[in-house]
């Protein structure tokens, strides 16, 4: 039906399609603005994803930092059913050893070895963890003297050492500290007023800064039978030495905490003001990042964002499929799909294909955000006890995991995908049909408009 109401008069019909298309309108314009805003609040969330992440390695170093700056260890002696704090093989062999046994019978840990003998040249101090809050243990073993340690540092402080093994300390950490490195050893090496640390490789992963750049490699430990000589036979049974370890100067270590600090906050610190630097990175991590000024986590707008986004991607194609390809003859009002002209069309263009590129920046930012990883049964578990129990939605709602989310969204994104591209697939007809009507809004008849296209072609090429 070809809508073509007269001059200064509205019917319903008319009002009823000039209201559509101005929804319409409304709607492309949010469901873009949407996108963009999500787009952006995702890779602030991947940025602080990131920075929360470099805490756990930020959090040994500073332990390690710790330990080394410190002078006075105190007298804790380490005994051998410490073993089981700091030692994985350890709790492994023990575990192995009750599961042998009599069903009826425990085995005690006194009955494998796991007494409170000390250990030689070995104690047990706490340390802080920032991130969780509380002091954690470490062990730390002096080597035998009688030997030397030859190597060089290349970050930062370039220089080569001999260090005398009774200079050395051997540092495990207890399972208390987040991240990779439980029962693997750490080494303090102490050259006059120098202090190197020697760390598992992994750390330039768990904390970047550190790494040297690509073309560049830290200088490795490689006296490893050396080192077993001069350690106590409990701590070279059950230490874990397979993993490769870089060598890395304190000094060093602290530049790199500091220009991380200045890189996170915009601002430099001094090498005085280390300890407000770290600060700094810790309470960025602590504090919630609110949506403009709403009372809502930006993780809780990435989680729910997609589904909202979805809702107006219906929304438009249920209104869309209803505005009529003469929509342009209808009294003078703005429509996206309205075009007159070259410019027009190609703006009209820009328009419809506006909720399916909509689409693949919500979903590509929420893979960028949360990692879409997948849901588990032990989560589905979980929320099904949540809901047994009688919890409100709020507190569901908090704990629903991402991986939930990028489950269901998984679901979701080929009716997502397909409500987007028939929308566009409308709204590029609207154009064209519109295109091809040319200017009998304004009373031209159709040489007039092949006249007035044929002179603006003209004199586009002539630009």
């Amino acid at each position: 039906m070809k809508l073509t109401p007269a001059k200064g008069d509205k019917s319903n019909f008319a009002k009823y399609y000039e209201h559509l298309a101005k929804s319409v309108s409304t709607l492309l314009v949010t469901i873009a603005t949407l996108a963009a805003v999500y787009t952006y609040l995702a890779y602030e969330q991947q940025d602080s994803s990131r920075a929360a992440s470099y805490l756990v390695g930020l959090d040994k170093l500073l332990a390690i930092r710790e330990i080394a700056r410190r002078t006075d260890f105190g007298s804790d002696q380490m005994t051998r059913r410490d073993l089981l704090d700091f030692f994985p093989a350890a709790s492994r062999e023990l575990y192995a050893s009750n599961s042998d046994s009599d069903p009826h019978r425990v085995v005690f840990v006194e009955e494998k070895g796991f007494t409170s003998d000390p250990i030689e040249r070995s104690l047990v101090v706490d340390v802080m963890s920032r991130l969780s809050q509380r002091y954690c243990k470490a062990s730390i073993t002096r080597l035998m003297p009688g030997e030397k340690f030859n190597f060089a540092t290349f970050q930062i402080v370039g220089k080569t050492y001999w260090v005398a093994s009774e200079n050395v300390q051997l540092v495990f950490f207890d399972g208390c500290f987040s991240g990779e490195g439980f029962g693997q050893p750490m080494l303090v090496l102490r050259s006059n007023r120098d202090i190197i640390i020697a760390l598992p490789k992994f750390f330039e992963k768990e904390f970047p800064p550190i790494a040297p750049p690509p073309i560049f490699r830290s200088f490795r430990f490689y006296d490893y039978e050396k080192l077993s000589k001069l350690m106590p036979e409990e701590i070279r049974k059950f230490g874990d030495f397979s993993a490769p370890m870089v060598m890395i100067h304190l000094a060093a270590i602290e530049h790199y905490i500091l220009r991380h600090a200045a890189d996170r906050e915009h601002r430099f610190y001094s090498p005085d003001e280390f300890e407000a630097a770290v600060s700094a990175l810790y309470q960025a991590h602590e504090k919630t990042r609110m949506l403009f000024g709403i009372n809502a986590p930006v993780s809780t707008f990435i989680l729910i964002a997609p589904f909202v986004s979805f809702v107006l991607c219906f929304e438009l194609w249920r209104r869309v499929r209803r505005v009529p390809t003469n929509v342009s003859e209808t009294p003078i009002f703005w429509f996206a799909a309205d075009a007159v002209d070259v410019i027009g069309l190609w703006t009209a263009r820009m328009y419809a294909i506006l909720p399916v590129v909509a689409t693949a920046a919500m979903y590509g930012g929420f893979v960028i955000a949360t990692g879409a990883t997948f849901v588990s049964e032990m989560d589905l578990r979980r929320i099904f006890v949540l809901v047994r129990s009688g919890a409100t939605p709020s507190e569901v709602l908090q704990w629903v995991p991402l991986n939930l989310a990028g489950t269901i969204l998984l679901v979701l994104f080929p009716f997502h995908v397909t409500v987007a591209f028939e929308s566009f697939r409308r709204l590029l007809f609207i154009a064209q049909s519109s295109y091809r009507a040319g200017g009998a809004r304004y009373g031209m008849k159709g040489w007039q408009v092949a006249r007035l296209r044929k002179r603006y072609r003209k004199n586009v090429w002539k630009l």
